[in-house]
């Protein structure tokens, strides 16, 4: 009993070492591959409404309030008045959303040219 099991430990261990022999080295290799960036719609263009400002002074007024009467259909009409003040602070907010607008479109072109697909000519080149 005693030498079938040290011959079982002695077969054991010589398929333990060859195990360990017979293992090859592997080769990890890695290459790029070219992901394909989907190029998003550009948005509709933006459709403004129309707007009509107006200058009412003391001398137009009446003027002006009867137009609003018979615009709004009411006796009672109602205005949205703006201080000289407050058109400036309004007109200049305006003019820094239209910068900023500007900027994002000039890095939204950037971003499309960075990630286009190559032009068929330069594959022609290369």
């Amino acid at each position: 009993m005693r030498n079938s099991i040290c011959m079982m430990a002695l077969v054991a261990s010589a398929l333990a070492i060859t195990g360990c022999a017979s293992t090859r080295a592997i080769d990890v290799t890695a290459k790029p591959t070219e992901v394909a960036i989907i190029q998003p719609a550009d948005p509709e263009p933006v459709r403004m409404l129309q707007t009509k400002v107006r200058v009412v002074t003391a001398s137009n007024m009446d003027e002006f309030i009867a137009e609003a009467k018979k615009a709004q259909g009411s006796e009672n009409p109602v205005f949205v008045v703006i201080t000289t003040k407050d058109y400036e602070a309004l007109s200049l907010n305006i003019a820094e959303l239209k910068r900023y607008i500007k900027q994002q479109q000039q890095i939204i072109a950037y971003y499309k040219k960075a990630t286009a697909a190559a032009a068929p000519e330069q594959a022609v080149q290369q």
